[in-house]
């Protein structure tokens, strides 16, 4: 193995969750040219080009991660059991974060599920690869009918092969970034359950609630022949009174502000806070930055993702929440830190279990 592919897969899960070495017949399906200002040459760019990981620093990278990692998964076992929810979805806003970056989202009589992730092991092939914290909260079955199921982009912590097959046998639509199509059909979903989007771009669901796409600043791919063949996004998800921004995965960018300014504010935003590292901080927010987006985007509660269900990268599990919640103090931000499967209802969002210090 070259030295170039070693770092590869002993870093993968600050990139792509987990790096495949294999085949993927959607690649070979994929278009070359899409219809989007923002696919040059073959690949998807951000606003602005940015180094995944910084230059010269896959030796430092790859020390760190294999003599200084430490408590990076909790020494206790966690067991969470999902409130129950309700048959009929609430008027105003419901939330439910069942761990990592998957969110389940009552809004306006709607039902949505963000980046819903099933799996305990991210792996290509289904085991090996990080490891779940907790088994999920929710159980599958226990799923409501959804409107929709919205996905920022194709990495494995983010999009998940078996909850995706699941869920279309169910006839639920998917809301997709650019490419990320391809991957679904090649799973079987039917096409005409697919809806995609370019950044900036919108869709209204029965004249109720609107999806747009909104830029971030990160990278796609799920192995080693595909990376940025799919876009990256955030999603507004706007009501008529209710709206909340779910952010995905990016590092900062100014353009924050000026989507507070324009499409602000939220009621809700979910901001992600782990995964950082100094050597790749262009991509993840990170704790402080995710407050100070929260900020710009005229968030009233933020409610932090990406952390908490599996290690995917150098610092302490715990670090993310306990930083996060120093920096909205100090900015003095209203923040929630639900346990997971915890059920927020619309008067009662803010809350901080402390779970993870049990």
């Amino acid at each position: 193995m070259t030295r170039r592919k070693f770092i590869l897969s002993l870093l993968g899960a600050a990139g792509s969750a987990v790096v495949g070495f294999g085949t993927f017949d959607y690649v070979r399906n994929m278009k070359n040219i899409f219809e989007s200002d923002y696919f040059i040459n073959g690949r998807f760019r951000n606003m602005n080009q940015v180094d995944v990981m910084k230059k010269g620093t896959n030796f430092d990278t790859a020390k760190r991660w294999l003599f200084e990692k430490k408590e990076t998964f909790p020494k206790r076992k966690f067991h969470f059991d999902a409130d129950k929810i309700q048959e009929k979805a609430s008027e105003g806003l419901k939330i439910m974060w069942t761990g990592h970056s998957s969110v389940y989202i009552e809004i306006e009589g709607k039902r949505f599920f963000c980046d819903p992730v099933w799996s305990m092991n991210l792996s290509p092939v289904g085991f090996g690869g990080p490891r779940r914290f907790f088994a999920p909260p929710l159980n599958k079955n226990d799923l409501p009918d959804l409107d929709g199921v919205l996905i920022s982009h194709d990495h494995r912590d983010h999009l998940d092969k078996n909850i995706i097959k699941f869920l279309s046998q169910k006839g639920i639509p998917f809301y997709v970034p650019i490419g990320v199509d391809y991957i679904l059909k090649s799973w079987g979903v039917p096409e005409t359950q697919i809806y995609k989007a370019d950044w900036y771009g919108s869709i209204v669901i029965n004249n109720s609630i609107k999806l747009t796409s909104l830029p971030t600043v990160h990278f796609s791919g799920r192995g080693l022949f595909d990376k940025n063949k799919s876009q990256w996004t955030s999603w507004i998800i706007e009501g008529k009174k209710k709206k909340i921004y779910f952010g995905g995965d990016s590092g900062y960018h100014n353009k924050f502000k000026s989507f507070g300014e324009k499409y602000g504010p939220f009621d809700m935003t979910f901001l992600e806070i782990g995964a950082y590292d100094k050597n790749w901080d262009k991509i993840h927010l990170g704790p402080e930055l995710a407050v100070r987006a929260h900020i710009d985007l005229r968030g009233k509660v933020l409610l932090p993702i990406h952390w908490g269900a599996y290690d995917l990268s150098i610092h302490p599990w715990k670090e993310p929440v306990e930083r996060v919640i120093k920096a909205a103090e100090k900015s003095k931000i209203m923040f929630s830190l639900p346990k997971p499967g915890q059920l927020l209802s619309e008067n009662k969002l803010i809350m901080n279990s402390r779970w993870w210090e049990a």
